[in-house]
């Protein structure tokens, strides 16, 4: 939240200031807090707010001002200040890691035989306030197609294979991407599941990848991945001229 965003801090600086800070990733800096700092003044004292990358913040309240500081994703509550309020623990887990479909999963197509490196589904790694070892995903085959048209299963992020390859096993139609990739704490990281296309897959024959359960997918350490499973990317068609 910015200052301007704070109702009737600039218009009336004598009532009670409120200052809400919700951001796990780097709290609040350097000019910020020389802002809020000359507009506490105003309110009969001075505020002195110190936050760290995991949205820490005690709060020390002006002589005369109140102020309300909210600690960020897996914060821990501020201190009462002298005439100030405590501020609230952040709500947030650091042992859980939220996957999501991504913006970028390819839109249902046609693809042909004997095509490299086809994009079925791609994942956004949301992380918290820890890093965190991402070591394999297991993901599942659907649709109308032979578990032989596909070949070099694999993770991508960006151009980087980081899981895989593999291939389907032909009863569960899974395939285990294992690979060793860090999750910076506060960062979305992008995954795309890819194959190749067999130069034999038959016209018509359809292929998608999801992830069914969290438990397809294994962090180095005790580590949940939160989401609605399925998760599933759209479904490609063959094209064999």
């Amino acid at each position: 939240m910015s200052l301007k965003e704070i109702p009737g801090l600039f218009t009336k600086p004598k009532l009670i200031c409120e200052i809400t800070a919700r951001s796990g990733v780097a709290g609040l800096r350097g000019a910020t807090v020389g802002a809020i700092m000359a507009v506490l003044a105003s309110c009969g004292g001075q505020t002195v707010v110190e936050t760290d990358a995991a949205g820490m913040g005690p709060a020390e309240g002006g002589s005369g001002g109140m102020t309300s500081v909210d600690a960020g994703t897996g914060g821990v509550a501020g201190q009462a200040g002298n005439g100030g309020e405590a501020g609230q623990g952040g709500g947030g887990s650091c042992d859980k890691v939220l996957v999501q479909l991504a913006a970028n999963t390819p839109q249902s197509s046609a693809v042909q035989a004997g095509s490299v490196n086809v994009h079925f589904t791609c994942l956004d790694f949301v992380n918290g306030c820890e890093d965190h070892e991402l070591n394999s995903i297991t993901v599942h085959r659907f649709g109308a197609g032979a578990v032989t048209d596909l070949n070099a299963i694999k993770l991508l992020q960006g151009a980087q294979t980081v899981g895989g390859p593999a291939d389907l096993d032909q009863v569960s139609n899974e395939a285990v991407l294992e690979g060793t990739y860090m999750l910076p704490k506060f960062t979305t990281v992008n995954f795309c599941a890819a194959a190749n296309i067999s130069s034999n897959a038959l016209t018509a024959n359809q292929h998608g990848f999801e992830v069914q359960s969290a438990d397809k997918i294994e962090f180095g350490e005790d580590v949940v991945a939160e989401e609605d499973f399925p998760v599933q990317g759209n479904l490609m068609t063959v094209v064999n001229p």
